[in-house]
């Protein structure tokens, strides 16, 4: 490298990185978030759709 320059040198050293039991409550939360936003397009969607056929 020129410089000597790697940014992924020892990079499992770095202090800054998610430990890997930390994803076991992350995990949960990103499901949980994803269950709630598709719920509510899921109803959204079904409000809209009932709204828009008295339209027509």
């Amino acid at each position: 490298m020129i410089g000597g320059f790697n940014p992924l040198h020892e990079w499992w050293k770095m202090k800054s990185y998610t430990k890997w039991y930390h994803y076991f409550w992350a995990m949960p939360l990103i499901a949980i978030g994803l269950a709630v936003a598709w719920v509510v397009l899921t109803i959204f969607d079904t409000v809209y759709g009932f709204i828009d056929s008295f339209k027509k």
